[in-house]
């Protein structure tokens, strides 16, 4: 439940009072120590064989049209809070209400739906994006009202003291926004949720654009972040991802990754096919780098899609382990889809699909116990909106098919060697040397600007063990890339490849086959140019990092998909 009470706050936006506090039932989870983003993992009571999936919102639930557009929070006394519009017509200006359900037991039963906002005149109320304060289990809720006509929004947020039982009087922060020197007139918070940092920062994510009426390539696609560094008292405007019509970023995700950079993780705007966009923060949130596109995951259907952490991060004594969520097919919005990755984003070696049928926006959260929640809208109102809200909840061994568990581990060994770091042989060519870049792995890539076909770059690694691995490269895409032919010790390994770029630069990782070592200790890869895209302003080689992977016998499960991220694969539950 929430206060119809609205006030404006200025630029240093200030926490107003909040009513209707609840009272010993949920006083324990009110205070607790800060301990990173991520409540610690606890006594374990996963669902039953792994998966269990329920109904959250059904169709025409409380007479209104359909339920889209989601924000998940879990709280530190494990309540699962599941956010969502109501729209009681279907389209993104018509009259929607802000709704949300609890749940005390893990996403298995809800409450009732209660309001953030009732809309009253056809008001539309949007975007919901809620962030938990970890050290004081308060929650902030933010969204926006939409004007009507896709031109113009204000933006608002409540907060709750009370494990989400109620939320407090509405604080306008629209003014944050003003004068922003793209000219945005539209903002919207999220949506999903936000974060806080290691060291107690709240972030989020808010993106913007000028008019829905102008041609997309003047709408001015863009996100930034708000932030609070004391417990929400008071909100800040942080950086600016940088615009470029190159990448029409707008709804997103933030992650914090293991070395405390930021990154964030966006929809491409308009529709078709595409790619994620990428950029990263080192400072905080307060500067950004250039974005770029992130194939880490095959293109698909744009959609608004959960990113999140499972396990490690800052500080953490716990294997990195990201979420990320989709419906992973390149025409529809069908195959919602489930990856994990064990290197902070850049590829995801397991993927499994929670449902085959009409998938829609969704967002990713975890339970103290490691269970995984996915919150999504499925099967078909429309081709563009679902008709039913359900909630998925498993555990990594079954995302994986046995082949992870929070006892043992992915089920593969690994060795990354960053380029820019490896004793370094060229011929002919200009050595560019290491050039930084905060979407490249570790900071930094290696430049070669190679003249022609047979020039090559060549790196020495060492390997711990012998064996048969599969070699991955990941590589900066741009204008003015070579054609490649990768070898190891003297032997071509996979296919030649291509990372020519049009207009938007791209990082993505190549599969070269498998290769059999038959002895540890030093070893040499050669990067080779062929060619060049006919397209292509010259022959640049700028590979990232190179990793080997040896998978580990599995355990088995029914179900297993282990793929290149280049490579689509379905299996069903």
């Amino acid at each position: 439940m929430a206060s119809d009470q609205s006030k404006t706050a200025p630029n240093l936006m200030n926490r107003r009072s909040l009513l209707g506090l609840a009272a010993a039932a949920t006083a324990a989870a009110v205070a607790a120590p800060f301990q990173g983003a991520l409540p610690a993992l606890g006594s374990a009571r996963p669902p039953a064989g792994g998966f269990a999936e329920g109904l959250v919102w059904a169709h025409g639930e409380n007479g209104v049209q359909l339920h889209h557009v989601f924000g998940l929070a879990v709280t530190n006394a494990d309540t699962v809070l599941a956010f969502t519009e109501a729209r009681i017509d279907a389209p993104d200006t018509g009259a929607h209400h802000l709704v949300y359900k609890r749940s005390t037991d893990g996403g298995a039963t809800w409450s009732p739906t209660a309001y953030i906002e009732q809309s009253a005149g056809g008001q539309s109320w949007t975007n919901p994006a809620p962030v938990v304060d970890r050290s004081t289990n308060e929650i902030f809720f933010f969204y926006a009202l939409n004007d009507g006509t896709n031109t113009s929004t204000r933006v608002f947020y409540r907060s709750s003291v009370d494990d989400g039982v109620t939320f407090g009087d509405r604080v306008e922060i629209t003014s944050m926004f003003a004068g922003n020197p793209a000219g945005w007139t539209f903002h919207m918070p999220g949506p999903g949720h936000g974060l806080q940092l290691d060291g107690g920062r709240l972030i989020l994510q808010v993106w913007h654009r000028k008019a829905v009426s102008l041609p997309v390539d003047q709408r001015t696609y863009g996100v930034s972040v708000i932030y609070s560094d004391d417990h929400g008292a008071g909100w800040h405007l942080g950086g600016t991802i940088p615009v470029d019509p190159a990448y029409p970023v707008n709804e997103s995700r933030l992650l914090q990754r293991d070395d405390g950079a930021i990154v964030m993780n966006g929809r491409y705007a308009t529709s078709g096919t595409h790619s994620r966009i990428s950029s990263v923060s080192t400072d905080g949130g307060a500067s950004w780098s250039g974005p770029v596109l992130d194939k880490s995951v095959p293109a698909y259907s744009a959609v608004d899609s959960g990113f999140a952490r499972f396990t490690g991060g800052p500080s953490s004594g716990d294997r990195n382990r990201v979420l990320f969520s989709r419906p992973d097919d390149p025409s529809a919005r069908v195959n919602m889809t489930v990856s994990v990755s064990y290197d902070e984003g850049y590829s995801y070696p397991y993927s499994r699909v929670v449902y085959t049928g009409p998938s829609y926006y969704s967002d990713l959260a975890r339970l103290s116990d490691g269970t995984i929640l996915l919150l999504y809208g499925k099967d078909a109102y429309s081709t563009s909106f679902p008709d039913t809200v359900a909630m998925a909840r498993f555990t990594i061994d079954w995302l994986t098919g046995g082949a992870d568990s929070l006892k043992s581990g992915p089920g593969f060994t690994e060795h990354r060697y960053e380029c820019e770091a490896m004793t370094i042989n060229a011929s002919g060519g200009a050595a560019g040397g290491v050039v930084g870049d905060a979407n490249a792995s570790s900071g930094a890539l290696l430049k070669y600007l190679a003249t022609g076909a047979g020039d090559f770059v060549e790196l020495r690694f060492d390997l711990p063990a012998s064996g048969t691995y599969q070699v991955y490269a990941r590589w900066k895409q741009a204008a003015d890339r070579a054609t490649v032919q990768a070898s190891i010790d003297g032997a071509d390994t996979g296919a030649a490849f291509d990372p020519y770029a049009g207009t938007a630069e791209a990082y993505t990782e190549y599969p070269l086959g498998s290769h059999t070592f038959t002895a540890a200790g030093g070893h040499l890869i050669r990067f080779t140019a062929t060619g060049k895209n006919a397209a292509s302003t010259g022959y640049g080689i700028f590979p990232d990092y190179v990793r080997l992977v040896a998978p580990r016998k599995h355990r088995g499960a029914a179900g297993r998909h282990h793929h290149h991220p280049h490579h689509r694969g379905h299996s069903s539950r």
